[in-house]
Protein backbone atom coordinates (compact mmCIF):
# COMPACT_ATOMS: atom_id res chain seq x y z
CA UNK A 1 0.00 0.00 0.00
CA UNK A 2 2.79 2.55 1.19
CA UNK A 3 4.92 1.71 -1.95
CA UNK A 4 1.86 2.32 -4.53
CA UNK A 5 1.32 5.62 -2.33
CA UNK A 6 5.07 6.45 -3.02
CA UNK A 7 4.97 5.10 -6.88
CA UNK A 8 1.90 7.38 -7.37
CA UNK A 9 3.46 10.93 -6.06
CA UNK A 10 7.01 10.16 -7.94
CA UNK A 11 6.18 11.30 -11.44
CA UNK A 12 3.95 14.15 -10.30
CA UNK A 13 6.86 15.45 -8.03
CA UNK A 14 9.35 15.24 -10.14
CA UNK A 15 7.06 16.98 -13.15
CA UNK A 16 6.52 19.53 -10.34
CA UNK A 17 10.00 19.85 -9.98
CA UNK A 18 10.86 20.22 -13.71
CA UNK A 19 8.79 22.58 -14.19
CA UNK A 20 10.44 25.14 -11.31
CA UNK A 21 13.20 24.54 -13.35
CA UNK A 22 15.60 23.13 -10.33
CA UNK A 23 16.44 19.41 -10.82
CA UNK A 24 15.71 17.22 -7.95
CA UNK A 25 19.39 16.35 -7.57
CA UNK A 26 22.34 18.35 -9.30
CA UNK A 27 25.87 16.45 -10.40
CA UNK A 28 29.02 18.16 -10.72
CA UNK A 29 30.10 20.92 -9.46
CA UNK A 30 27.53 23.62 -11.21
CA UNK A 31 25.93 26.35 -9.07
CA UNK A 32 28.69 26.37 -6.47
CA UNK A 33 28.81 30.30 -7.41
CA UNK A 34 32.59 29.25 -7.82
CA UNK A 35 35.49 29.53 -10.71
CA UNK A 36 38.74 28.33 -10.40
CA UNK A 37 40.77 30.70 -12.79
CA UNK A 38 44.34 30.73 -14.06
CA UNK A 39 44.95 34.35 -15.14
CA UNK A 40 47.75 36.59 -16.58
CA UNK A 41 48.50 40.81 -16.14
CA UNK A 42 47.01 40.71 -12.68
CA UNK A 43 47.96 43.95 -12.05
CA UNK A 44 46.13 45.03 -15.02
CA UNK A 45 42.83 43.73 -14.22
CA UNK A 46 43.57 40.08 -15.62
CA UNK A 47 43.22 38.24 -18.63
CA UNK A 48 41.06 34.91 -17.23
CA UNK A 49 42.96 32.25 -19.55
CA UNK A 50 41.20 29.16 -18.25
CA UNK A 51 38.09 28.68 -16.33
CA UNK A 52 36.16 26.01 -14.55
CA UNK A 53 33.39 25.46 -11.61
CA UNK A 54 34.52 24.39 -8.40
CA UNK A 55 33.12 23.82 -4.74
CA UNK A 56 34.15 25.03 -1.49
CA UNK A 57 35.87 22.22 0.32
CA UNK A 58 36.84 20.46 -3.19
CA UNK A 59 40.50 20.04 -3.73
CA UNK A 60 42.94 20.33 -6.55
CA UNK A 61 46.72 20.04 -7.42
CA UNK A 62 49.79 21.52 -8.93
CA UNK A 63 51.49 19.16 -10.61
CA UNK A 64 55.59 19.50 -11.71
CA UNK A 65 58.86 18.08 -12.27
CA UNK A 66 61.59 19.49 -10.20
CA UNK A 67 63.78 21.42 -12.50
CA UNK A 68 67.16 20.39 -10.92
CA UNK A 69 66.26 16.57 -9.49
CA UNK A 70 63.75 15.89 -12.21
CA UNK A 71 61.56 14.26 -9.30
CA UNK A 72 57.85 14.68 -9.83
CA UNK A 73 55.90 17.16 -7.20
CA UNK A 74 52.25 17.58 -6.27
CA UNK A 75 51.03 20.32 -4.17
CA UNK A 76 47.35 19.65 -2.92
CA UNK A 77 45.15 22.55 -1.91
CA UNK A 78 41.31 22.59 -0.46
CA UNK A 79 38.97 25.59 -1.99
CA UNK A 80 37.84 28.27 1.21
CA UNK A 81 34.37 29.57 1.10
CA UNK A 82 35.78 32.67 1.17
CA UNK A 83 37.71 32.10 -2.37
CA UNK A 84 41.34 31.68 -0.68
CA UNK A 85 43.21 28.44 -0.80
CA UNK A 86 45.20 26.28 1.32
CA UNK A 87 47.80 24.31 0.83
CA UNK A 88 46.96 21.03 2.86
CA UNK A 89 49.67 18.69 1.25
CA UNK A 90 52.51 18.38 -0.64
CA UNK A 91 54.49 15.26 -2.21
CA UNK A 92 57.61 14.68 -3.63
CA UNK A 93 59.78 11.62 -4.73
CA UNK A 94 62.84 12.62 -2.68
CA UNK A 95 64.41 15.56 -0.96
CA UNK A 96 65.92 18.69 -3.09
CA UNK A 97 66.28 22.17 -3.39
CA UNK A 98 63.37 24.36 -2.57
CA UNK A 99 61.33 21.59 -1.35
CA UNK A 100 59.64 20.89 2.35
CA UNK A 101 61.60 18.74 4.76
CA UNK A 102 61.11 20.21 8.38
CA UNK A 103 57.97 21.81 8.35
CA UNK A 104 56.91 24.62 10.90
CA UNK A 105 53.39 23.59 10.47
CA UNK A 106 52.38 19.81 9.90
CA UNK A 107 54.08 16.57 9.74
CA UNK A 108 55.80 14.77 7.58
CA UNK A 109 56.23 11.31 6.49
CA UNK A 110 57.01 8.56 4.26
CA UNK A 111 54.29 7.19 1.90
CA UNK A 112 52.99 6.37 -1.76
CA UNK A 113 54.74 8.45 -4.12
CA UNK A 114 57.33 9.59 -1.37
CA UNK A 115 57.60 12.17 1.05
CA UNK A 116 54.45 13.62 2.04
CA UNK A 117 54.17 17.26 4.03
CA UNK A 118 50.70 16.73 5.77
CA UNK A 119 48.49 19.39 6.93
CA UNK A 120 50.51 22.35 6.05
CA UNK A 121 47.07 24.30 6.56
CA UNK A 122 49.02 27.52 4.60
CA UNK A 123 46.07 29.63 3.17
CA UNK A 124 46.55 31.95 0.18
CA UNK A 125 44.65 34.10 -1.57
CA UNK A 126 46.50 33.41 -5.14
CA UNK A 127 48.92 31.28 -6.45
CA UNK A 128 51.42 32.72 -8.56
CA UNK A 129 53.33 30.34 -10.75
CA UNK A 130 56.27 31.21 -13.60
CA UNK A 131 55.63 28.92 -16.37
CA UNK A 132 58.82 27.02 -16.84
CA UNK A 133 60.44 25.48 -19.39
CA UNK A 134 60.97 22.14 -18.69
CA UNK A 135 59.17 21.89 -15.08
CA UNK A 136 55.61 21.26 -16.82
CA UNK A 137 53.40 22.90 -13.98
CA UNK A 138 50.12 21.74 -14.37
CA UNK A 139 46.59 21.97 -12.60
CA UNK A 140 44.93 19.28 -11.98
CA UNK A 141 41.38 18.64 -10.66
CA UNK A 142 39.21 15.43 -10.91
CA UNK A 143 39.70 14.17 -14.38
CA UNK A 144 40.63 17.64 -15.74
CA UNK A 145 44.42 18.20 -16.40
CA UNK A 146 45.74 21.31 -17.68
CA UNK A 147 49.33 21.91 -18.39
CA UNK A 148 50.24 25.70 -18.03
CA UNK A 149 52.73 26.07 -20.90
CA UNK A 150 49.11 25.55 -23.20
CA UNK A 151 47.94 28.92 -21.76
CA UNK A 152 51.24 30.87 -21.56
CA UNK A 153 54.36 30.80 -22.90
CA UNK A 154 57.44 29.61 -20.94
CA UNK A 155 58.31 32.91 -18.52
CA UNK A 156 55.09 34.02 -18.14
CA UNK A 157 53.97 34.67 -14.84
CA UNK A 158 50.25 33.27 -14.25
CA UNK A 159 47.90 33.25 -11.33
CA UNK A 160 45.85 29.98 -10.14
CA UNK A 161 42.89 31.45 -7.96
CA UNK A 162 39.41 31.47 -6.64
CA UNK A 163 36.53 33.92 -7.64
CA UNK A 164 32.86 33.86 -7.14
CA UNK A 165 31.04 33.65 -10.69
CA UNK A 166 29.33 36.65 -11.56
Amino acid sequence: MVRKCIKDLLVPILIIACLLGSPPISYGTGGSGLELVIAQDMEQGGNVLYRMDIRAGENFRIAYTHSREKCPIYEVFRVEKNTSVTQIEEVYGWFAAGLEFNPQTGSAGIGDHGVHIRDMNRNLKEIPIRVGWICNFRLEFKEQVVPLISLAPPGKLVWVKVLEKP
